[in-house]
C-alpha cells in the first residue's frame, strides 16, 4: 500500500506526458506553398429543355420589291427602238419616240444565194395599237471580212422595201395623228397632180396628192382635195372615174358651190401613171417631179453566231413625196435594235 506522497510521485510522469501532448496540438507553424492546379472534370449531362418563350411583336413592313415582269417582257426577244422626226400634214413639227418588244423568238437569217443572206426584224401591233415596226437586213458574204450590211429586200416591192413605221397617238384638241411610212431606196419619178408653178395659185396641200375620200349629205361619196388655208375643195363623181368640182368649204365651215378659181377643176384618173390628175376642162395641170431615193445608215452592227445576240443602230431618211408617207413632209428616223437570232432558218418541206 501506497503512502500519499508516493501516490504523488507516480503520478508526476504521466501529468507531464499530457501536458506536452496538449502544447503539440495547440501550437500550429506557417502554411506550406499551394500545390499544382488540378485538372478540370468532365462537363455535367445537359439539362432537360425549357418551355417555348412567348411570340415578339408584329416586325414592320419591309422595303417594296421589285415589280414583276409581265407577258411581254417574260417572253422579249429584244427590241426595236427609235426616234422620228418631222412635220405633221398641218404644218406641226413633231419627235415622237418608241420602243417596242421583240416578243417573237423565230427570228434568222435566211439565204438568198451563196454571197447574201436576209433577216427581217419585225413587231407587229393591231390597227387601233400604238404602232409597229419592220426592218430586212441584207447581208453581203455574212461573217467574213467583205462583210456589208443594209436595210433593203432582195426584190423590189411595191408596198414594202426594207423599212416600215407605224405610228399613232393624241394630240391636242381630241386629235389623233397617225404616221405611216415606208421608205424605198431607190431614185423615183411622182406624179404631182398640179404642178408646182401652177399651185402658186391653187395652194392644194402638197399640189394636190392629198386628194382624200369622204362620204357625206351633201355629195354621199365623193373626194376632197385640202388648201394651204385650211379651206377644203370636194369633187363628185361624175362617170368615167372623174370627179368634178361641187363646192367649197372654207376654214370656217362656210359652203360655197361657186368657184371663179376652182369651179371648172376636175380631178381625173390616169391609168398609165396610176394616179389622179388634175384638169382645168382640157388642159392637164399635173406635172411628173423626180424624187430622189431615201437613204439609210446601220451602224455599230454586232452578231455573235454562238449566242444569236445580235445589235445595231440605224437611221433611215424618207422623202417628202414618198407615196408611203403619209405626212408628206421629210421624215427622219433613228435608232437601235437588240435581238437574238437563229444563225439560219432551213426550209424543209415535208420533214419529219
Amino acid at each position: 500500500m501506497f503512502t500519499p506522497l508516493q501516490t504523488i510521485g507516480r503520478s508526476i510522469p504521466k501529468v507531464f506526458f499530457l501536458s506536452l501532448l496538449v502544447l503539440a496540438t495547440h501550437c500550429k507553424g506557417p502554411d506550406g506553398d499551394p500545390g499544382p492546379t488540378g485538372k478540370d472534370g468532365a462537363d455535367g449531362a445537359a439539362g432537360p429543355q425549357g418551355p417555348q418563350g412567348a411570340a415578339g411583336p408584329q416586325g414592320g413592313q419591309g422595303p417594296q420589291g421589285t415589280p414583276g415582269l409581265n407577258a411581254d417582257q417574260l417572253a422579249s426577244n429584244g427590241f426595236i427602238k427609235g426616234t422620228i422626226r418631222g412635220t405633221r400634214t398641218d404644218g406641226t413639227p413633231f419627235s415622237e419616240t418608241f420602243n417596242f418588244t421583240l416578243t417573237s423568238g423565230h427570228q434568222g437569217f435566211e439565204k438568198v444565194n451563196d454571197n447574201l443572206h436576209q433577216l427581217d426584224i419585225a413587231w407587229y401591233e393591231s390597227f387601233n395599237a400604238t404602232g409597229s415596226s419592220h426592218i430586212t437586213l441584207l447581208v453581203e458574204n455574212k461573217g467574213q471580212s467583205t462583210q456589208k450590211v443594209n436595210i433593203g429586200v432582195p426584190t423590189r416591192d411595191v408596198d414594202y422595201n426594207g423599212f416600215f413605221v407605224y405610228w399613232q397617238t393624241m394630240v391636242a384638241n381630241n386629235k389623233l395623228f397617225q404616221l405611216r411610212t415606208n421608205a424605198l431606196f431607190e431614185q423615183t419619178s411622182t406624179l404631182l397632180p398640179v404642178s408646182a408653178i401652177r399651185n402658186a395659185a391653187y395652194k392644194f396641200v402638197n399640189n394636190g396628192t392629198e386628194f382624200k375620200q369622204v362620204n357625206n349629205a351633201i355629195l354621199g361619196m365623193g373626194y376632197y382635195s385640202a388648201l394651204t388655208d385650211g379651206s377644203k375643195v370636194y369633187f363628185e363623181y361624175t362617170g368615167s372615174s372623174t370627179y368634178a368640182f361641187a363646192y367649197v368649204e372654207d376654214a370656217k365651215g362656210v359652203l360655197s358651190d361657186t368657184s371663179t378659181l376652182y369651179g371648172d377643176l376636175i380631178y381625173k384618173y390616169d391609168s398609165a401613171k396610176g394616179a389622179y390628175k388634175l384638169y382645168l376642162g382640157t388642159t392637164d395641170l399635173s406635172e411628173t417631179v423626180i424624187t430622189p431615193a431615201d437613204t439609210q445608215e446601220i451602224t455599230n452592227y454586232a452578231y455573235d453566231p454562238v449566242t444569236g445576240a445580235l445589235s445595231f443602230d440605224y437611221k433611215v431618211n424618207i422623202q417628202a413625196l414618198r407615196t408611203q408617207n403619209t405626212t408628206k413632209h421629210a421624215i427622219e428616223v433613228t435608232g437601235s435594235v437588240s435581238a437574238k437570232v437563229y444563225d439560219a432558218r432551213v426550209m424543209r418541206i415535208g420533214a419529219k
